[in-house]
Parts: structure tokens; sequence; C-alpha cells
């Protein structure tokens, strides 16, 4: 559910200059691999990831002055 919320948040603003971005966050999930310790290790990375680039999807303005 919360993975769709974020495709359907993605696709909600998908331009041409955010498209590779978008791909980025929804890529996250495929970094959720292993077992156990190693799972929760890099489901943890990734939602760290996912966190970040949200606030660069929801920021753009703010992300672009960051770079300058």
């Amino acid at each position: 559910a919360a993975y769709e919320a974020t495709v359907r948040e993605l696709l909600g603003d998908l331009t041409r200059d955010n498209h590779a971005l978008a791909v980025e966050i929804a890529r996250l999930p495929l970094q959720e691999r292993g077992f156990g310790h190693v799972k929760q290790a890099n489901s943890d990375t990734a939602r760290a990831q996912e966190m970040e680039l949200m606030n660069a999807w929801r920021n753009p303005s703010s992300q672009a002055s960051a770079a300058e």
C-alpha cells in the first residue's frame, strides 16, 4: 500500500525533468533483498534513501539551489 501511494504521488507530478528521479525512487524496493538481518539492513538503507529522494521530489527548488 505504501509503495502504491508513492507511485501515485510520483505519477501525479511526473515531468520530463524529474523522470530519472521518479525511476530511482520507484526502483528502491528492488534493494530490499536477502534474508533475516541482511534483508533488514537493506530495507533500512532503502527507506533512508527513499526519505532523501522523496524530499528532493517534493522540494525540487531547494535541491536545485543547494546544488548551485
